[in-house]
C-alpha cells in the first residue's frame, strides 16, 4: 500500500500561490514485481514479455517505488459516449501528456530529479537504496538522461 505522500511545487509551475504544490510523489513498498506480475501486470495492461524483460528480474527482492502524480496537468482528456445504449461502455481519450506547451513532461521531469534527489539522500543510502536504469520499449519513449 501507500506509504507516505509527498507534495511540492516544482519550478516549472506558474501558480503563484506557494501552498498550492502541482506534484505529488506517492512512495510505495513494493513494485510491479512483488505479486510475480499476477495482479499489477494485468491492471496496468503491461504485456508479459514486456512485464518479463523489465520486472520479472526484480521479484522476491526487497524494493520500494516512488510515483509521481500532476496535481494539475495542462493535459485534458474526454468522454465520449459510444451509443444512445446505456450499457454500451463509452470511449476514453486520455491525451496524457499533449499539452502544447510541453507543461506536463517538464513537470514530469522535475518530478523524475526530485525523486532522484530523495534517493540520494543519506537514509537511503544506508539502505543500500538504488535507482532502477530500464528503458522501456517503445516507439514514444524519449530517455533525458
Amino acid at each position: 500500500g501507500v506509504e507516505g505522500l509527498l507534495y511540492f511545487k516544482s519550478a516549472e509551475s506558474d501558480d503563484p500561490d506557494p501552498l498550492n504544490p502541482d506534484v505529488e510523489l506517492i512512495f510505495l513498498a513494493g513494485t510491479i514485481a512483488a505479486d510475480n506480475g499476477d495482479l499489477y501486470r494485468r491492471l496496468f495492461n503491461i504485456p508479459r514479455d514486456t512485464y518479463d524483460r523489465i520486472w520479472q528480474k526484480y521479484e522476491k527482492k526487497a524494493a520500494y517505488q516512488i510515483m509521481p502524480m500532476l496535481t494539475h496537468p495542462k493535459s485534458f482528456g474526454f468522454v465520449k459516449l459510444a451509443s444512445k445504449n446505456p450499457f454500451k461502455w463509452p470511449k476514453y481519450y486520455a491525451n496524457f501528456l499533449s499539452d502544447p506547451q510541453n507543461k506536463d513532461i517538464k513537470t514530469f521531469i522535475a518530478a523524475i530529479r526530485e525523486i532522484q534527489r530523495i534517493s540520494k539522500s543519506p537514509t537511503l543510502q544506508q539502505l543500500g537504496a538504488t535507482l532502477v536504469r530500464t528503458q522501456i520499449p517503445g516507439k514514444y519513449v524519449k530517455v533525458y538522461s
